[in-house]
């Protein structure tokens, strides 16, 4: 996770220094949303559609793409842990990727 979220956490900490120093203020908050956002959020929501887009194209039946996606995204774990900045989603959403 922390590769990942490396080219964030360099492009925002140019901009506004995040250091242990740092306290706790909305500049680690908005650090730490951003991490979550371009990692677990971003591959769960990638995820999501190309398995629409595989079902879609292996079945041609849009109703059996649209569930096979929302039952991934909203029937699993991995909506609760998208929006957090451990690996659980990001493992998922490889795993679907793949």
């Amino acid at each position: 996770m922390s590769l990942l979220a490396t080219p964030i956490a360099l492009a925002f900490t140019r901009i506004a220094p995040v250091t242990y120093q740092t306290p706790f203020d909305r500049v680690w908050t908005v650090f730490l949303y951003l991490c979550g956002l371009t990692t677990s959020s971003l591959l769960t929501a990638a995820a999501g559609v190309l398995l629409f887009r595989y079902i879609l194209d292996r079945t041609g039946d849009l109703q059996a793409a649209l569930i096979a996606s929302l039952a991934f995204g909203l029937g699993t774990p991995v909506w609760g842990w998208a929006t957090s900045f451990f690996s659980h989603a990001t493992s998922a959403s490889l795993l679907v990727l793949g």
